[in-house]
């Protein structure tokens, strides 16, 4: 069977039973449209005739509030002479009252009733009798004295008319200003009544026709209708089963279906008010009459639809599929074979035209995915430069060019400094836009930047290029050096572009950079090695200050593989138990007992022998071993402690330098508390000396964790007072125990006068501070004699002892104290 035919046998039942389907859902469609309509318009009567009440009831409770308040009302309410009241007073108040039903028609009476239940003074509309002046058993004056409101309203049939009405009433709780003083409590003089008429609520409920014969009606709390409708009639018995039956209906806007009088009708309800009820109700003969109708109407459209749509897929059949279907065979078999130029005659917006349309720019699509996939491959994606793969390969092509040329190529390694700082201060989103504004400057330097043939693995030519590795780090390749250092020129001009404000976040930001730079073939004739070297003379320009840039030089390269000898054998020494402790005493300044001393890490390397805590002490801080070196010394030294406690040697306190890493990381308050309970020594024991700098560069979190371990009665001691800020400030701020000034005072205070001018006030201020003062790096005997005479409390350095072991230590506390008439030297 043909292709045609076969398409006319499957798409017929395709065509008609979806047709048959849509017609069927859309007669169920309309149907419940209608109906919810007629629901939607039911519910909107009622609420017509709700909000109609509610208007009623809100502007009467809002005008008897008004009208309470009326001075002539007060008056006439506390005048207590029934002659002069009727005679005075009140001709000026039914004026008020007649002026008040002018602008209020619906107000059929305006009354003034007594708290005995007698109506004292009524106004009524023309016309309209009074059958009592005897208000006590009426439903509004029993709803007035058992609320505990001041105002009330209800509904009712007013006994004069026996109309539906409201009744709104308020009590008049006032003082009278001639007799009662300002802490007498007001009375309940008089209420204030308003009969409003329910007339206009009639009106309107008659008014409300639902489609033919759908009605609005009202009822009171016993189902009995309140406004007569000569509509409702057709249901004669419409005040005795369905009333009964009307407390069924939900009166929450839903609809019920209940028979009346021999026919089912629907109703919707609202509770209006405890007295209140509006019902619409709308017979389903109706339903069924406008559901036939549409019924018939669909089917029409339905059938025409069906007749239409076979003979259009009859007579365009085979140009709308066949003819496409075959031209898309062909297609496919040219980009099967490799041919992505498809040509074809298929211009229809269906989706065959969009098979198609797809196949047309399918060759274009996956040629220009292909170069994205290379752009994406050799290039950033967030500045466009050329990646770390990129720099790569153009750096060994340039080698390579460089070598038959016998030419030489600059290798600049450019780090901005601190970029940390706007991530953290801007967010990461402004760091992007740094790094991107970044590069467009850096790349406007040089002289030019698309110089990659990705079609071609080699390059077409070679010019200088700027590259990014990755955060913020950059290369630069210079090629053609024809002038001589012309590589550091351009390194000035890259760090005078980096210095150029940029606007970050509304801010104008000034950043600096540090650029190492490396030579081919003077340093390296590899590109590996050149990277190497480049990163190497970076991180030395750093060390030398930042803001600056420096060559690489094999001495530098000795320092950094040193560097990382020493740094590789500290992480093995922790791990071995290398380190020691050494212990230089504290001497009272005037007696020259020990009164402590402090304790001094060393490191003895088997492989390098005596490493200088200067050379190791930056590196364990830079790698964060200071953490755990620091917590070995704070153990051992308590440990000390409790050792020369119970061999009951005499017990001095011992200081321990603090790195303001310990500070910013781990739990330091934690662990020495935990010391402490362990240990169970005296926390005043144990000092330890923060520097100037320490302090001054201490975060929220470092602060917090300073005063943890001072609550815990651990000692804080400022140390090498004098060579940082110096700020008085943080003396109180970080509640500072003990000043402890550095040895750079010491050093000339016999033969400078200045220096011994400012260790003089330095150790009065300290003591107007209540700090006691220890000096540092006392070696000669002068230096003890001018320190005692300005006051110093105790002394350290060479001219008592050197650092001593804790075994040497141990045997100078079993001692007798020394005096400092003695000028023996440990």
């Amino acid at each position: 069977m043909r292709l045609q035919s076969k398409i006319i046998y499957a798409v017929l039942p395709l065509v008609i039973a979806p047709l048959l389907l849509l017609g069927w859902l859309s007669f169920l469609q309309m149907k419940s449209a209608s109906l919810e309509s007629k629901h939607q318009e039911m519910r909107v009567r009622v609420q017509q005739v709700e909000m109609r009440f509610t208007s009623l009831i809100n502007t009467a409770a809002a005008n008897i509030e008004l009208f309470s308040g009326s001075r002539l009302l007060h008056q006439y309410v506390l005048l207590e002479n029934e002659e002069d009241r009727y005679e005075l007073l009140q001709p000026a108040l039914l004026n008020l009252f007649s002026g008040y039903q002018n602008a209020y028609p619906e107000y059929i009476e305006i009354r003034v009733i007594y708290p005995d239940g007698y109506e004292d003074t009524r106004f009524a509309r023309l016309g309209l009798g009074n059958k009592t002046d005897d208000e006590s058993q009426s439903s509004l004056f029993k709803a007035l004295t058992r609320s505990g409101d001041d105002s009330v309203w209800i509904i009712d049939r007013n006994i004069d008319n026996n109309e539906p009405v409201i009744y709104v009433g308020k009590k008049i709780i006032i003082t009278d200003p001639s007799i009662d003083t300002s802490t007498t409590v007001p009375k309940l003089r008089a209420y204030l009544a308003l009969t409003v008429s329910m007339a206009s609520l009639q009106k309107l409920i008659k008014e409300s026709v639902i489609g033919q014969t759908g009605r609005v009606f009202a009822t009171d709390q016993n189902g009995r209708v309140l406004f007569s409708d000569e509509s409702l009639a057709r249901y004669n018995a419409f005040e005795g089963k369905v009333i009964k039956n009307l407390n069924k209906i939900k009166l929450n806007g839903d609809s019920v279906a209940l028979e009346t009088n021999g026919e089912d009708v629907q109703y919707i309800g609202r509770h209006v008010h405890e007295n209140l009820n509006v019902y619409a109700l709308l017979p389903e003969s109706e339903l069924q009459d406008d559901t036939r109708n549409l019924g018939i109407v669909v089917a029409v459209i339905t059938l025409g639809a069906i007749l239409v749509t076979i003979t259009l897929a009859l007579l365009f059949l085979k140009k709308v599929i066949i003819s496409p279907v075959q031209q898309l065979s062909v297609a496919a078999s040219d980009v099967g074979k490799g041919n992505l130029n498809v040509s074809l005659e298929i211009n229809t917006s269906d989706e065959i035209g969009e098979l198609a349309h797809t196949f047309k720019n399918m060759s274009r699509n996956l040629a220009e995915t292909n170069e994205r996939i290379k752009f994406l491959a050799y290039h950033d994606p967030l500045t466009g430069l050329p990646n770390r793969r990129m720099f790569q390969e153009y750096l060994e092509h340039a080698l390579s060019v460089a070598k038959r040329s016998n030419s030489k190529v600059a290798l600049l390694f450019l780090d901005v400094d601190n970029f940390k700082n706007i991530n953290d201060k801007f967010g990461h989103q402004a760091g992007d836009k740094f790094l991107v504004e970044l590069s467009k400057r850096f790349s406007s330097k040089l002289r030019g930047t698309d110089y990659l043939s990705h079609a071609n693995p080699m390059f077409e030519y070679l010019i200088d290029t700027v590259s990014r590795l990755g955060g913020d780090e950059f290369t630069f390749i210079l090629t053609d050096l024809t002038q001589e250092f012309a590589e550091s020129k351009v390194a000035k001009r890259l760090l005078d572009t980096l210095s150029e404000p940029m606007d970050i976040e509304d801010q104008k930001i000034v950043m600096t950079g540090s650029i190492g730079i490396t030579l081919y073939p003077d340093d390296a004739v590899d590109a590996n090695t050149l990277i190497r070297n480049a990163d190497i003379a970076m991180y030395h320009a750093k060390q030398s200050g930042k803001n600056n840039s420096q060559y690489f030089t094999q001495s530098i390269n000795d320092a950094v593989q040193e560097k990382l000898i020493i740094e590789n054998q500290l992480h093995q020494a922790v791990e071995n138990n290398e380190l020691s402790l050494l212990y230089q005493p504290l001497v009272n300044a005037v007696t020259g007992e020990i009164t402590g001393c402090e304790a001094l890490m060393r490191w003895n390397s088997p492989e390098l022998g005596m490493i200088s805590p200067a050379t190791f002490i930056p590196l364990a801080e830079e790698n964060g071993l200071i953490v755990s070196m620091g917590n070995w010394v704070l153990e051992t030294a308590c440990r000390q402690i409790q050792s020369w406690q119970r061999d009951s040697i005499k017990v001095v306190p011992v200081s321990i330098n603090i790195s303001g890493v310990q500070l910013r990381y781990g739990d330091l308050a934690g662990f020495i508390k935990e010391l402490l309970e362990e240990t169970a020594i005296d926390p005043a024991l144990l000092t330890l000396e923060l520097t100037e700098s320490t302090l001054i560069d201490a975060v929220e979190h470092s602060i917090n964790t300073l005063s943890e371990i001072k609550a815990l009665g651990v000692r804080i001691s400022l140390d090498d007072f004098g060579t940082g800020y110096s700020s008085l400030s943080y003396l109180r701020k970080f509640h500072i125990d003990i000043l402890k000034i550095d040895r750079s005072f010491v050093n000339e205070i016999e033969t400078r006068q200045d220096d011994a001018e400012l260790t003089r006030a330095i150790i009065a201020m300290s003591h107007s501070l209540g700090l006691p003062v220890i000096v540092e790096g006392v070696e000669t005997k002068g230096q003890r004699d001018i320190l005692k005479q300005y006051g110093a409390d105790s002394m350290q350095g060479y001219f008592f002892y050197y650092p001593l072991s804790i075994e040497e230590l141990s045997r100078k506390l079993r001692q007798k104290p020394v005096t400092l008439s003695d000028t023996s030297t440990d």
